[in-house]
């Protein structure tokens, strides 16, 4: 893969990301469709280290925390 490719990837993730954040601030927040775009973050990013855009784990664990740490702000 190619850098390009996988910046790609990790945009997608970034962008179900913020699906989720805006999803859940919603009035009737539908959790099932905010898990499910967390869930999809996840697997992109898993994706995004598959194909060794990321080579090391730190990297991701500093990634997912950041954006918990920011979805923890919501609530």
């Amino acid at each position: 893969m190619d850098n390009k490719e996988g910046l790609m990837w990790f945009e997608y993730a970034e962008n179900d990301f913020e699906t989720a954040k805006i999803l859940s601030i919603q009035v009737k927040p539908k959790l099932e469709i905010v898990c499910y775009h967390c869930q999809q973050c996840a697997e992109k990013i898993e994706y995004y280290h598959m194909q060794n855009a990321i080579s090391d784990a730190d990297q991701i664990k500093e990634f997912v925390f950041s954006k918990l740490i920011d979805f923890e702000q919501l609530q």
